[in-house]
């Protein structure tokens, strides 16, 4: 974290030294694990730079993110004024970190250069939020994120409300990509969010750093627990990473429709293109069960 002293106070930051060059980002945490998520470069200067010009290069930081925080402030207003009747992202205290894309260009002299665009995580232009969610599968979700706080001692209050504000932001603000003919996933922060086709059905929603984190289709769930009581979201999980970790799998199809697929105690898991969720899991031998699957799961 970069030192400040009383006449010059920044912004909680993280630094890295790195082939000559320091580069600073400020980072936030997951709302529910408050596991840190570096979510903005604020800039970079040459070693010798930073060394010899401290106090000048913590202004420019300073400088930058108060105005990235000025946009983002602005946006966050225009959203609260909207029209009654339409739902916001965030309560006014859960404004959101704005984001910055930042990339790094060299210049003749070969000086790496930042060039940031502020993408803020509130949008003043898209006023209309999407409200009118299926939320049939929303209840379990709930109930595994409260499973997950308990373990982090996290103080949110997580209800329905508090899973529509993740997927709101997810849809608006996440990394959107198509992994099967019906589903899409989205990445915003540390959530994993599967959505059908409409966008209008939320299917499952994660809190993870794990980047390949496993999420499984609820009707996956919803046949195979009829057919043993072993099997329910989070054995299912476990016994997919096992199956991920100990055999190999076969694919089918191409593009966003292409499917990996894996046969593991005596269970047929097959994952959609993003080979992280499970959209179809048949098994025609529970005798083969670990037998401890509950415990693993845990």
């Amino acid at each position: 974290t970069v030192p400040s002293s009383d006449d010059e106070k920044v912004p909680e930051v993280r630094v890295w030294h790195y082939r000559g060059f320091v580069y600073i980002a400020q980072h936030s945490t997951c709302q529910l694990t408050h596991a840190p998520q570096l979510v903005t470069l604020l800039d970079a200067f040459e070693l010798q730079q930073f060394n010899n010009q401290y106090a000048q290069c913590v202004a420019q930081v300073r400088q930058r993110f108060n105005a990235v925080a000025s946009v983002a402030k602005m946006a966050a207003t225009t959203t609260t004024a909207n029209a009654p009747g339409t739902r916001t992202f965030l309560n006014a205290s859960e404004t959101p970190v704005p984001t910055v894309n930042a990339s790094l260009r060299h210049s003749s002299s070969g000086r790496s250069i930042v060039s940031a665009v502020s993408a803020v995580s509130a949008s003043s232009s898209d006023s209309s939020s999407n409200s009118n969610y299926h939320t049939i599968y929303v209840k379990p979700i709930i109930e595994r994120m409260k499973q997950q706080q308990q373990l982090s001692q996290s103080s949110s209050v997580i209800d329905s409300d508090y899973v529509l504000r993740i997927v709101d932001n997810a849809i608006k603000h996440g990394r959107k990509r198509q992994i099967s003919k019906r589903t899409f996933e989205f990445k915003w922060d540390a959530f994993t969010v599967i959505m059908s086709k409409s966008l209008r059905t939320i299917l499952d929603v994660v809190c993870s750093t794990d980047p390949d984190v496993i999420t499984v289709h609820p009707d996956v769930v919803s046949i195979v627990s009829k057919k043993s009581s072993q099997l329910q979201y989070r054995t299912i999980q476990a016994l997919a990473k096992w199956a991920k970790t100990s055999v190999s799998f076969i694919t089918k199809k191409n593009d966003y429709r292409q499917q990996f697929i894996y046969e593991y105690c005596g269970c047929r898991f097959v994952f959609a293109s993003n080979h992280a969720t499970i959209v179809e899991m048949q098994c025609s031998d529970f005798s083969a069960l670990p037998i401890r699957l509950d415990t693993a799961a845990n």
